[in-house]
């Protein structure tokens, strides 16, 4: 076995003004020779210990390869940001103490938003190249009789989907609980065979030397990650490799470092401010926790004459969207207001289950900038993908046309709000509904 070490390098491009938003974080290997270009000498020295010429040493050193050339791509499109920043900030600091006194707080703020949209901005380019790639190496379907999942993606604008990962690994025939990091380089997910849950590993998909691949970040499912995309919470199950304490972890984004944060057992969500987790429960009603990092606390999420009866996601911190059924037996789909979790409110009703849509809703995610929200609708025992416009909420679209005897779910946003992600069980011919 070859035992290596890579140093990890956070580079914080810009704090902006006094809203605390980091512009940019990337994280790259070797040791670090400033903001210039990175060449071979940056490079931290690898020790491997060899034993006999390990087999092993020719496809390690081809990987470090290919990371040291992907980190100077990255560095490389790091300085063009920081090149446009400077100048940002440059013209903000003169339009700053151009104003009198009392408009500069009217004129942080201005400048913090732009800053902000600079930041989607670069968010959406990385989705783009992932997208691109993803597309120029199209993931081919392989028919099983196990009953596994597999991930797609779909283009809300244009309503297509793309398989993006079937079998990651040898043996392992299922995806599921796909996460798009902020910064729109990576999709986390987690593997498993078929049901053994206990098996389950966690795995990243990015693009590396141009390429989509997929990287291995050791035992766990349900991956999350943290709003900076530096770690990621995940869930440990009974009887996983090494035998670990069952509960929600979390580890640095390359699978370093693992460490238990709470025998809390559901699958996390990282909170939109780093802040906690919704930690959410597997039962029907769904029990929900909300659990704080501040003062390490918890407290199961409930909403006063209703129950939850699929999983909730974030749509910003102090909000979740769910699926909500009332004492009188009434479904909808709702944003919950859960800034005190034990006493949550209904903010507004997106969706009311109704005749002309008799369909069960779960697992609803809502974009906040689009107003859209879309959910998995269950209907005589199959599965389909649907979309509310709130405006018209009377008017709901089948974005897939029929349903699937499936398991469809998982159900979330790239960054910019283009894409969702979600894993099923489609037939080969469905890989492109």
């Amino acid at each position: 076995m070859i035992g290596m070490t890579l140093s990890k390098v956070k580079i914080l491009a810009v704090t902006m003004l006094a809203f605390g938003l980091s512009l940019v974080s990337l994280d790259t290997f070797g040791q670090s020779g400033g903001l210039g270009g990175a060449g071979p000498s940056d490079v931290a020295a690898v020790q491997v210990p060899l034993k006999g010429g390990s087999p092993d040493l020719p496809r390690t050193l081809d990987k470090i390869q290919a990371d040291v050339k992907e980190a100077m791509r990255e560095n490389a499109r790091l300085q063009e940001a920081l090149r446009t920043t400077e100048g940002q900030l440059e013209a903000i600091r003169a339009g700053i103490q151009d104003q009198p006194a009392g408009q500069n707080q009217d004129v942080g703020k201005e400048a913090a938003e732009q800053l902000l949209g600079a930041m989607k901005d670069g968010s959406s380019r990385a989705v783009d190249r992932l997208v691109e790639a993803l597309g120029r190496y199209p993931v081919t379907r392989t028919p099983n009789d196990s009953n596994g999942t597999q991930l797609y993606l779909m283009d809300l604008a244009s309503g297509k989907a793309m398989l993006i990962a079937d079998r990651p690994s040898p043996g392992f025939d299922s995806c599921g609980s796909p996460r798009w990091s902020r910064d729109g380089r990576r999709i986390a997910f987690d593997a498993t065979i078929s049901t053994e849950l206990q098996r389950a590993r966690i795995k990243t998909l990015e693009v590396r030397d141009g390429r989509p691949t997929i990287a291995d970040l050791g035992p766990g499912n349900c991956p999350s990650f943290s709003p900076d995309g530096e770690q990621v919470a995940f869930l440990i199950n009974p009887g996983a490799e090494g035998n670990p304490q069952p509960g929600v972890w979390i580890m640095w984004g390359d699978g370093s470092e693992r460490r238990q944060l709470t025998t809390e057992f559901g699958a996390p969500n990282w909170s939109p401010t780093g802040q906690g987790f919704l930690i959410k429960g597997f039962g029907q009603p769904s029990t929900n926790t909300m659990f704080r990092l501040e003062d390490v606390t918890s407290g199961v999420m409930a909403v006063p004459g209703h129950e939850i009866f699929s999983w909730p996601s974030w749509v910003d911190s102090g909000t979740v969207v769910a699926s909500i059924r009332a004492q009188d037996g009434a479904e909808s789909i709702a944003l919950l207001d859960v800034r005190q979790p034990r006493q949550s409110k209904v903010v507004e009703v997106l969706w009311k289950r109704n005749a002309s849509l008799d369909l069960k809703p779960f697992s609803p995610v809502y974009h906040r900038d689009k107003r859209r929200c879309y959910f998995v609708g269950v209907e005589e025992g199959k599965r389909t993908l649907i979309a509310i416009d709130p405006a018209h909420p009377d008017q709901p679209v089948r974005l897939e046309g029929r349903g699937f005897d499936d398991r469809l779910g998982g159900l979330t946003f790239s960054p910019d709000g283009r894409y969702l992600l979600y894993a099923a069980d489609r037939p080969p011919m469905a890989s492109n509904p």
